[in-house]
């Protein structure tokens, strides 16, 4: 196991602007589109002064209570190897 846990959903956004307000409105155009479009969607916007890529990787399989059972196997593994 490696001890690389992802959650359900795996979100990436990256910005790039030219003034602090710029990025501010990058946010807020990436949660309207984040809520207009759901989960498991991408997005990228451009214009003059700022432009965001926003990334979704979605695993449906993986549960709160799936992703918690491997954390926890993790470190019981962990714990077996220093002989606890």
């Amino acid at each position: 196991m490696s001890g690389q846990f992802k959650r359900r959903h795996e979100v990436a956004i990256r910005i790039g602007a030219d003034t602090w307000e710029d990025v501010c409105k990058s946010l807020q155009q990436i949660l309207f589109s984040a809520e207009a479009d759901g989960p498991g969607r991408n997005a990228v916007s451009g214009s003059p002064s700022n432009g965001w890529v926003f990334v979704d990787e979605t695993n449906p399989s993986v549960t709160h209570d799936s992703y918690f059972a491997e954390v926890d196997a993790w470190i019981e593994e962990r714990k077996q190897e220093k002989g606890q």
